[in-house]
């Protein structure tokens, strides 16, 4: 985990500082999300490619029913 500070200024900016700027890969014109979660928020990088970003996701369910093969030759034969 990595920590660092940064002081925001009277117009409500800051500068996020360098080591954390490096670990997420952020460079100069970048889009940064915010997401505000109670009293803690979470800033992240704006994927540069949404189809590599969501690659994968909900892996988890398709394991569960057993795979996408065994899903869809199930729901195939439902239709039957």
């Amino acid at each position: 985990m990595k920590t660092a500070t940064a002081r925001l200024s009277s117009r409500g900016q800051m500068v996020i500082p360098k080591e954390i700027r490096q670990a997420l890969g952020l460079e100069a014109g970048d889009t940064v999300f915010f997401v505000l979660e109670g009293d803690s928020l979470r800033m992240f990088p704006k994927p540069k490619d949404y189809s590599e970003y969501m690659y994968g996701l909900g892996e988890e369910i398709w394991e569960a029913l057993g795979g996408g093969d065994k899903f869809l030759a199930e729901e195939r034969a439902s239709w039957e």
